[in-house]
């Protein structure tokens, strides 16, 4: 049962105190999952705490928010209790999701996808690419583009990049560089 909750919490759920205050999270069909609950719960009872456990919350009207959970025992006038707070992450999870649906996209072509971070290092990389360099992702990851050069020691330049990837049948279709301050888009 609630004894108290904050703006953010009504905030959050749309609920106001009044609503909420001597009802149980069951009560107000808060999980959106109930069997998220059951697991929350056996974390708790397993390490005495839980820390941002993600969670799937219902508000008040219907809608589902994702939300990083965390809750500790405390002692509030003479009762043990829980002591709970939420962190909405719902942008963040539809970002993620975009994201993996996007790499698995990539994932599909033909055609060689390699990105970098600025310092060349290699962030992701498609099956396509892995395949024609017969190594696997997380072999790649992490690594420099200069090490894919005809000479390990001086490195890959960009130009033998797109001719390698041309030569193997890839499509060399841009790049993105940092040019004086600005972002510049090269052909």
């Amino acid at each position: 049962m609630y004894l108290y909750v904050n703006d953010g919490f009504c905030h959050q759920t749309g609920y106001s105190r009044e609503e909420v205050l001597s009802n149980t999270p069951s009560d107000i069909n808060l999980y959106a999952n109930p069997g998220e609950r059951e697991r929350f719960i056996g974390i708790l009872q397993k390490d005495g705490k839980a820390e941002n456990v993600v969670v799937s919350f219902r508000r008040k009207n219907g809608e589902v928010y994702y939300s990083e959970f965390s809750a500790k025992p405390i002692f509030y006038a003479g009762e043990e209790c829980l002591l709970a707070q939420s962190r909405d992450i719902t942008d963040r999870k539809i970002q993620e999701s975009g994201l993996s649906f996007q790499a698995m996209l990539l994932d599909q072509i033909q055609d060689f996808v390699t990105a970098t971070d600025l310092d060349g290092k290699i962030i992701y990389i498609n099956e396509a690419s892995c395949k024609a360099i017969g190594k696997a992702r997380d072999e790649i990851l992490g690594l420099s583009v200069e090490s894919f050069g005809e000479n390990p020691e001086k490195g890959a330049t960009q130009q033998q990049i797109i001719e390698k990837n041309e030569g193997a049948g890839g499509m060399a279709w841009g790049s993105c560089q940092r040019c004086s301050g600005r972002i510049g888009i090269d052909h």
